[in-house]
Protein backbone atom coordinates (compact mmCIF):
# COMPACT_ATOMS: atom_id res chain seq x y z
CA UNK A 1 0.00 0.00 0.00
CA UNK A 2 1.46 3.43 -0.90
CA UNK A 3 2.38 5.64 2.06
CA UNK A 4 -0.18 8.28 1.01
CA UNK A 5 -2.86 5.59 1.08
CA UNK A 6 -1.80 4.64 4.61
CA UNK A 7 -2.01 8.30 5.65
CA UNK A 8 -5.48 8.60 4.07
CA UNK A 9 -6.68 5.49 5.86
CA UNK A 10 -5.27 6.58 9.22
CA UNK A 11 -6.73 10.09 8.85
CA UNK A 12 -10.14 8.55 8.15
CA UNK A 13 -10.00 6.21 11.13
CA UNK A 14 -8.66 8.89 13.49
CA UNK A 15 -11.53 11.15 12.41
CA UNK A 16 -13.95 8.43 13.52
CA UNK A 17 -12.27 8.41 16.93
CA UNK A 18 -12.41 12.21 17.17
CA UNK A 19 -16.10 12.27 16.20
CA UNK A 20 -16.95 9.56 18.73
CA UNK A 21 -14.98 11.34 21.46
CA UNK A 22 -16.93 14.54 20.85
CA UNK A 23 -20.29 12.74 20.82
CA UNK A 24 -19.71 10.64 23.90
CA UNK A 25 -19.90 6.90 24.33
CA UNK A 26 -23.66 6.38 24.61
CA UNK A 27 -24.60 8.55 21.65
CA UNK A 28 -21.88 6.93 19.53
CA UNK A 29 -23.10 3.47 20.53
CA UNK A 30 -26.70 4.39 19.66
CA UNK A 31 -25.65 5.75 16.25
CA UNK A 32 -23.59 2.62 15.52
CA UNK A 33 -26.57 0.39 16.37
CA UNK A 34 -28.84 2.52 14.20
CA UNK A 35 -26.42 2.30 11.28
CA UNK A 36 -26.06 -1.44 11.79
CA UNK A 37 -29.83 -1.99 11.76
CA UNK A 38 -30.60 0.27 8.80
CA UNK A 39 -27.45 -0.24 6.74
CA UNK A 40 -27.21 3.54 6.37
CA UNK A 41 -23.58 4.54 6.59
CA UNK A 42 -23.81 8.31 6.20
CA UNK A 43 -21.15 8.53 8.88
CA UNK A 44 -18.57 7.16 6.42
CA UNK A 45 -19.32 9.89 3.91
CA UNK A 46 -19.31 12.56 6.61
CA UNK A 47 -15.99 11.27 7.94
CA UNK A 48 -14.49 11.55 4.46
CA UNK A 49 -15.75 15.13 4.19
CA UNK A 50 -14.21 16.03 7.53
CA UNK A 51 -10.74 14.76 6.62
CA UNK A 52 -10.92 16.56 3.28
CA UNK A 53 -11.61 19.79 5.19
CA UNK A 54 -8.50 19.03 7.25
CA UNK A 55 -6.38 18.80 4.09
CA UNK A 56 -6.18 15.05 3.54
CA UNK A 57 -7.98 14.90 0.16
CA UNK A 58 -4.89 13.76 -1.82
CA UNK A 59 -4.19 10.96 0.66
CA UNK A 60 -7.83 9.87 0.79
CA UNK A 61 -7.91 9.84 -2.99
CA UNK A 62 -4.78 7.67 -3.11
CA UNK A 63 -6.35 5.27 -0.61
CA UNK A 64 -9.59 5.00 -2.59
CA UNK A 65 -7.73 4.35 -5.84
CA UNK A 66 -5.59 1.69 -4.18
CA UNK A 67 -8.64 0.11 -2.54
CA UNK A 68 -10.59 0.02 -5.81
CA UNK A 69 -7.71 -1.77 -7.56
CA UNK A 70 -7.13 -4.22 -4.72
CA UNK A 71 -10.67 -4.95 -3.49
CA UNK A 72 -14.24 -4.30 -4.58
CA UNK A 73 -14.89 -0.72 -5.66
CA UNK A 74 -16.25 1.73 -3.13
CA UNK A 75 -19.97 2.43 -3.19
CA UNK A 76 -21.90 5.39 -1.79
CA UNK A 77 -22.39 3.36 1.41
CA UNK A 78 -18.61 3.05 1.86
CA UNK A 79 -17.81 6.75 1.67
CA UNK A 80 -17.28 9.40 -0.93
CA UNK A 81 -16.52 8.34 -4.48
CA UNK A 82 -13.29 9.29 -6.25
CA UNK A 83 -15.29 11.81 -8.31
CA UNK A 84 -16.78 13.37 -5.17
CA UNK A 85 -13.37 13.63 -3.51
CA UNK A 86 -11.96 15.40 -6.57
CA UNK A 87 -14.92 17.82 -6.61
CA UNK A 88 -14.41 18.79 -2.97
Amino acid sequence: MPIDAVVGLLAHELQHIDTQRKRGFLISLFIKMLYFLTGDLKEERETDKQIILKGFAPQLLTFHKWHNKTYEKYTAKDGLSIKEIKEL
